[in-house]
């Protein structure tokens, strides 16, 4: 059995990013660029009025005058401010060429269609965007490693770019063991529950922008297992599966992965909830070609524990993120509570201004408090012989909180 902190090293150093592919750029969001944009034109490409007003000759500003025309956004004619002269503007559209200031209106008079300037603080080129002033043709607009944002995505599409580079979003599949297990909608029979675990999974996979490529059920025999394993790795790139992994006599996880060559990475860590946790690969196409699996225990917050802590941060890896795990703050605990240090423990706990509250109901089984919790508190392990060892963490002792995506 490893610590938590060997057994997230293990996982960095085993996952990678999937090959880049090209995709529409609307499809790309949250998605990493796997190459630095270089912007295909000058931003904007012409001069640009900043405002609605008057376009004049900066040297003309003290005159009065005549307002000789008007253009628009959008305007493809090019125009030419006559002397003593003011064209109307507005916000977005081309500068006659001969103009050099634009007076926002709100520092102009007209009577009887002539203008008079209000202002005298104008400068040259005031109120026009220059051409390439927010980015020139060949600058690099976005640097490889950049998570496309709606903002980002946004300003590439105003590049006139369609389509980028990107690590791709994994292809993962789900599957449920346990015969116990009674699918929504059906009565219950006695010795059954409803199974949870793969509509949880599936909502926490969608909040980042992951849909399952199957949810497969299956049975408690070898076989029947065995066939599910290897039709999920057939058709993903990560394969997760939830119970069937602790040491009982249906337990029966492990051994079909085994089958199935998946090579183990590690298995069981000094945690609680989730110490019968899986990693492996399988590698039997060779390194590029490799599937990722998991196996998590079955008990629902032992479950979504595991999946935030080593299946998510996996997945940003596979898809470009530098950052993969939860953020970290250390935060003040709120109230006494007792605990065992003997394991890693993660605590589902609510953050509550500078200070974080430890839920009550921590069994591996128990989701009403997962659904009320924003964050996990994890407690490292201490070893039996420390000192150090203790029972109850008091109020005011800082502990380390990993936000939870919601």
């Amino acid at each position: 059995m490893i610590s938590v902190e060997e057994a997230k090293i293990l996982l960095m150093e085993n996952i990678f990013s999937l090959d880049p592919v090209k995709i529409f750029l609307g499809d790309a969001v949250n998605l990493i660029l796997a190459e630095d944009i270089l912007s295909p034109l000058d931003l904007p490409p012409f001069r640009q009025s900043a405002m609605d007003g008057y376009a004049i000759n900066f040297h003309e500003r003290k005159m009065k005058l005549n307002i000789s025309g008007e253009v628009k956004a959008g305007e493809k004619n090019r125009f030419i401010v006559p002397p003593k002269g003011a064209i109307r503007i507005f916000t977005g559209a081309p500068v006659p060429q001969n103009s050099d200031c634009v007076v926002m209106q709100e520092n102009t008079l007209v009577e009887n269609g002539y203008l008079n300037i209000l202002s005298s603080n104008l400068k040259r080129n005031e109120n026009i965007r220059l051409v390439g002033f927010h980015i020139k043709k060949g600058e690099i607009a976005l640097k490889k490693g950049t998570k496309l944002s709606p903002a980002a995505i946004g300003f590439l599409a105003s590049l006139g770019i369609k389509k980028v580079f990107v690590y791709r979003r994994p292809k993962i599949s789900i599957i449920v063991t346990g015969d116990e297990l009674q699918e929504i909608g059906k009565e219950l029979q006695p010795g059954q529950i409803y199974e949870s675990n793969s509509l949880t999974l599936k909502a926490a996979l969608n909040n980042i922008g992951i849909k399952p490529v199957s949810v497969l059920k299956a049975r408690d025999t070898k076989k029947n297992l065995s066939d599910k394993i290897k039709a999920g790795l057939k058709k993903s790139d990560v394969l997760i599966i939830t119970g069937g992994i602790s040491v009982g006599e249906y337990d029966l996880v492990k051994g079909c992965l085994f089958e199935n060559n998946v090579e183990e990475i590690f298995y069981k860590v000094n945690q609680k909830p989730g110490k019968p946790i899986f990693f492996g690969k399988n590698s039997v196409f060779g390194r590029k070609k490799n599937k990722f699996v998991f196996a998590l225990p079955g008990n629902p917050a032992a479950t979504l524990v595991c999946f935030y802590e080593y299946v998510l941060p996996a997945i940003k890896k596979i898809i470009g993120f530098d950052n993969c795990f939860l953020p970290v703050n250390n935060l003040k605990i709120l109230k006494d509570f007792k605990y065992s240090s003997g394991r890693a423990n993660f605590l589902r706990g609510k953050i509550l201004g500078n200070g974080v509250v430890v839920l009550d109901g921590q069994e591996s089984y128990m989701m009403k408090s997962f659904s009320e919790a924003d964050s996990l508190i994890y407690l490292p392990a201490i070893k039996e012989d420390s000192e150090k060892k203790k029972e109850i963490f008091k109020m005011g002792e800082f502990a380390e909180v990993h936000r939870i995506l919601t």
